[in-house]
């Protein structure tokens, strides 16, 4: 078996304090302090998850940088929500929550950190059962203020992460035999999209194989959603594309990158 740590690379805050801001800081701010609620969101980028494991075991680990004293009579809740996050999210327009998937943690004690098990989430969003847009933390009662690391802290020591464990599907002498039949090639994607738009985008890696002359394509569809953006969204994303069969001296490459805005 094998553990991957996953980082967060988005976090963000709501709370109907600021109805139409929102709070990108060093911490997330979960609960409600009798006067004003607060919301926290926080996104992992999966990819580094190879298709060929299987997910024995996840943990959402954050830490904690308040409140260390133990009381197990407040709890806090996340669930995976059903739209994307950006800086532009606010209290007014958060992302809905998606139900399928609720855990129950009490984030109120003695431990630096809290250990949330997200296995289940983890097995959907890695099958593609589920859209992987990230996840909520919310209270649904008055409690007091938890707050955590975030995905931007200035802090490395306390940026939350997934702790995953994984097992390969074949046994050794498959996985080297797969891994020495496939090249994988990194292709980083720099633009921007305009305010109130989505953009649908394919990266193409084409490869001439060199013994044959024959062409083979290969190709990565993602979506990226500015619809709610006042401004303009920058990307910079890093996709891996995997060539099977390997690609071998002589091979010429060539990488494509378009797609077209969504109504």
């Amino acid at each position: 078996m094998a553990v991957i740590l996953v980082p967060a690379t988005k976090s963000l805050t709501v709370t109907n304090k600021i109805p139409f801001g929102n709070i990108n800081d060093n911490t997330i701010i979960v609960g409600d302090d009798g006067e004003f609620s607060y919301i926290s969101y926080l996104y992992f980028d999966i990819s580094s998850i190879p298709s060929d494991v299987l997910i024995v075991d996840a943990e959402l680990i954050l830490f904690k940088t308040n409140n260390f004293y133990n009381n197990l009579n407040k709890v806090l809740y996340i669930s995976s929500i059903s739209d994307y996050f950006s800086t532009y999210t606010n209290y007014n327009n958060r992302p809905k929550t998606n139900g399928v998937i609720k855990k129950t943690f009490f984030p109120l004690t003695s431990k630096i950190s809290v250990s949330i098990n997200v296995t289940n989430l983890l097995r959907l969003w890695s099958s593609n059962q589920l859209k992987n847009t990230g996840v909520v933390i919310f209270s649904d009662s008055r409690s007091d203020l938890s707050e955590f690391g975030s995905a931007v802290s200035d802090d490395r020591y306390i940026i939350p992460f997934l702790r995953v464990i994984v097992k390969p599907m074949h046994n050794e002498s498959e996985t080297k035999k797969k891994v020495d039949i496939a090249t994988t090639k990194k292709i980083q994607v720099i633009g921007a999209v305009e305010p109130h738009s989505k953009y649908e985008a394919v990266v193409n890696v084409e490869v001439t194989r060199a013994n044959s002359g024959k062409v083979d394509n290969y190709y990565v569809a993602d979506e990226y959603d500015n619809s709610e953006g006042m401004t303009s969204l920058s990307i910079d994303k890093t996709y891996n594309v995997a060539i099977i069969p390997a690609e071998k001296a002589g091979d010429e490459e060539v990488v494509n990158f378009y797609g077209s805005y969504k109504e």
